[in-house]
């Protein structure tokens, strides 16, 4: 039986907390945003970023970015 040539593992809330460690990463950085924006308004930054985020993946997922 021969070994096979790749192993993918789907990391995103399987195997780790993908979700909690962004949730707690998006507090700290607002965190230290706020020391330049005092006016940061947190749960608007949050949908920015997760928008983004989800943009640049769609990108990757349709083979635009590699």
């Amino acid at each position: 039986m021969a070994l096979p040539r790749a192993v993918l593992f789907d990391l995103d809330d399987t195997l780790h907390d993908t979700g909690g460690i962004e949730a707690e990463t998006l507090v700290h950085l607002c965190a230290a945003l706020r020391e330049e924006l005092p006016d940061l308004d947190d749960a608007a930054f949050r949908t920015r970023f997760r928008d983004g985020r989800d943009a640049l993946y769609g990108r990757v997922l349709s083979g635009e970015l590699r």
